[in-house]
């Protein structure tokens, strides 16, 4: 008989739908799963075993009502668990979930750390006293070092589960794909000089600026074929200064085994990636090539079999 696992998404984050379907991909061949979340995202997600709450717990209108409503979001969410199911908290909000655990009975309760350490002192201080019943699910190694250090609570390695699994791109294209960058700054000057010397158009997608298009450099808010561009491109611009939390583009650079080039503030992230994977970052000072990185050992690490093998691990 499988074990039962109740899966849970408290905030229905559309840049999330990948992460979920695939994680019920990975656990359901080995596990009887029950997915909980929103009305309109359980039809996003679209998994048979779907347990839909009210979407009027999920709208806010600023940041005190959006806490209330996880708060009502979460208690409700506790009537419908069985206490003999492992459950997985695929997103939370830190100080409503704090508040509303405080007498969480259910041993079997895991949590996965997204953008959780990345937030202010009041909503990290919340996220210390969550109850010391529930676990913590991280996506590095230098992060549950972190945790173990800093929290009670117990905590485990998960790697963060790929989208894209070819290896690099055969039909690179002519051109330089910029993830949010900031075509203001003077990195951003030395992108468009080796675009110019090396005959390359740059895509610039950021939603927080105004589209253009001209001969060698087309920005836009979104773009269609984003897929097509990221395994195609010659390069790729990345800005993630992150420190606790992981950045799912640079993590799908890795697996396509792109030619990566930060750009803004470095954080922690920055310099255990560029340490474990160093032939996949490139300076925009001088792009000389001397190894081409391979993404294998990091295919390896992010398959489904090693998340798989890891959750039963865990699961014993």
């Amino acid at each position: 008989m499988k074990k039962s696992i109740v899966l849970i998404d408290y905030l229905a984050e559309k840049g999330h739908i990948p992460f979920v379907k695939k994680i019920i991909s990975i656990l359901e061949p080995k596990y009887d799963l029950t997915f909980i979340s929103s009305e309109d995202y359980c039809r996003d997600i679209n998994y048979n075993k779907s347990v839909p709450i009210d979407n009027r717990l999920f709208n806010y209108s600023n940041r005190k009502e959006f806490i209330i409503n996880q708060y009502k979001l979460i208690r409700k969410s506790k009537t419908l668990l069985d206490l003999n199911s492992i459950v997985i908290v695929l997103a939370f909000e830190n100080i409503s979930y704090s508040l509303a655990t405080k007498f969480w009975n259910h041993r079997h309760t895991y949590l996965y750390i997204h953008n959780n350490l990345e937030k202010k002192r009041l909503s990290i201080f919340f996220l210390k006293f969550i109850n010391r019943k529930v676990n913590f699910l991280v996506f590095e190694e230098y992060i549950k070092i972190y945790m173990d250090k800093s929290f009670g609570n117990k905590s485990y390695l998960l790697p963060h589960p790929l989208n894209y699994y070819q290896k690099h791109s055969s039909k690179e294209s002519d051109y330089i794909f910029a993830i949010n960058a900031d075509i203001k700054t003077e990195e951003f000057g030395y992108i468009k000089e080796v675009a110019y010397k090396e005959n390359l158009k740059i895509y610039v997608k950021n939603s927080k600026i105004e589209e253009h298009k001209s001969a060698n450099l087309i920005i836009k808010n979104y773009f269609h074929d984003y897929e097509e561009k990221l395994r195609n491109a010659k390069y790729v611009v990345i800005n993630a200064p992150y420190n606790y939390r992981i950045s799912g583009v640079l993590y799908e650079c890795l697996s396509l085994g792109k030619r990566i080039i930060f750009t803004g503030k470095r954080g922690i992230l920055y310099d255990k990636m560029i340490n474990n994977y160093p032939e996949a970052f490139y300076d925009i000072k001088n792009l000389k090539e001397t190894k081409r990185y391979s993404s294998i050992n990091f295919l390896k690490e992010h398959s489904d079999n090693y998340i798989l093998n890891n959750f039963n691990q865990i699961f014993k």
